[in-house]
């Protein structure tokens, strides 16, 4: 895995101090949100539904270690650049069957039905459905008026954003309400992602935070284009140090 890291000069940090524009101000305080939810998804003595504990579930280590980060470093960790949550944006097809099951529905019953009725009154499981949300309408923003920034931040790609932009207000939010549960933390599975960005947060060692950006980047590729990705670099082969 030594390929994948480079040592920065001392005197170069890679925490940018750079004004943000609306969309990564946006995707920022997404990012702490979807954290601090993670957070409060993975103590022991919330009750929450089965699906929704294994969707928002990550290796108890890596649990334990978030629960313990400091503000400072869950916002900094929030700002590296993508979303540390995905709604299989990579997945145009998917999308398409979904944008296609949306009910036309009367004016008034597009606007009358109540995520909290499909979730019950658990506090974490509505603020899920809340969030999914929030996050799709910033993804159909995206898609809509800067698709390269939803390829960018999000992972979209230019299939699902052709299939998202045309798509109304209430559609967007039938979908969320219907499939929040298809939120999830950003690659969950992979050896490296989540290791080294939280241990980021428990060390302060930059370097941590600049090959967990670095392998985001190039999960990122391979969601986008998998055959090509593997042509260039075949991570899964590689081992952790």
């Amino acid at each position: 895995m030594a390929l994948f890291r480079r040592k920065s000069a001392q005197s170069e940090s890679i925490i940018s101090h750079q004004p943000l524009d609306a969309n990564q101000q946006q995707l920022l305080q997404l990012n702490i949100d979807f954290l601090k939810m993670l957070i409060a998804a993975n103590q022991p003595d919330v009750e929450i539904g089965t699906v929704t504990r294994s969707q928002l579930s990550l290796p108890s280590v890596q649990v334990t270690t978030l629960t313990s980060c400091t503000d400072a470093a869950i916002q900094t960790m929030a700002g590296c650049g993508f979303s540390l949550f995905t709604f299989s944006f990579h997945l145009a097809d998917m999308w398409e069957r979904m944008a296609k099951n949306s009910n036309q529905q009367s004016s008034v019953q597009r606007y009358a039905n109540d995520a909290n009725s499909a979730v019950g009154n658990n506090t974490i499981e509505v603020a899920y459905a809340g969030f999914a949300e929030c996050a799709l309408f910033f993804a159909w923003h995206l898609a809509q008026h800067q698709p390269m920034a939803a390829r960018i931040m999000l992972g979209m790609r230019e299939e699902t954003a052709a299939v998202l932009s045309p798509l109304q207000l209430w559609q967007i939010r039938q979908i969320a309400h219907r499939s929040y549960q298809m939120l999830t933390p950003r690659w969950p599975h992979n050896p490296y992602f989540w290791v080294d960005m939280l241990r980021y947060a428990a060390t302060k060692d930059e370097e941590h935070f600049r090959f967990a950006r670095l392998m985001g980047t190039q999960l990122i590729a391979r969601d986008m284009e998998p055959s090509a990705f593997m042509r260039v670099s075949p991570v899964d082969s590689a081992t952790p140090t």
